[in-house]
């Protein structure tokens, strides 16, 4: 077993099942922030957190019209096991996860490539991981996504 293998999430170390996200939402959302007629949510990207549209599309990041939000999904090993929602206009959380979701850390590819390399850039928000790994540093992660109560 490998250190890899052995990072699991809170509701595994409990014993605790939890609920996955449908896979389809991320790419539905991903069609919506691109063919987002008012553009408001590829403006907020855009102009307030600064990613490329290279990172954009790399990182999966979406438009949930209903949320009126950025969607951000977060995957273990390549299976979605959560979607973090960044509000574009908070009443008051800015953030929220899907209900009974997995709690994992986010862009573990980032972490996988630090633990073959022993190294690892841990930062506080999605939007940091971004721009650092646009910036050049792949080996780097952040533990995300607090679940909606």
């Amino acid at each position: 077993m490998t250190i890899a293998d052995k990072i699991i999430s809170v509701r595994q170390a409990i014993g605790k099942d939890y609920v996955r996200p449908d896979a389809e939402k991320v790419d539905r959302f991903i069609e919506e922030l691109w063919n987002d007629v008012n553009t408001r949510a590829l403006d907020y990207l855009r102009i307030e957190r600064a990613p490329t549209d290279e990172t954009i599309k790399y990182f999966k990041l979406g438009y949930d019209k209903e949320r009126d939000a950025i969607a951000i999904p977060v995957y273990k090993k390549d299976v979605l096991v959560n979607i973090k929602y960044r509000f574009l206009n908070p009443d008051g959380a800015k953030y929220i996860g899907e209900r009974g979701a997995e709690t994992w850390l986010y862009h573990d590819i980032g972490l996988q490539t630090a633990l073959i390399k022993r190294g690892v850039l841990v930062v506080e928000g999605e939007f940091d991981l971004m721009a650092c790994w646009q910036s050049g540093i792949k080996k780097i992660g952040r533990a995300s996504c607090r679940e909606r109560v």
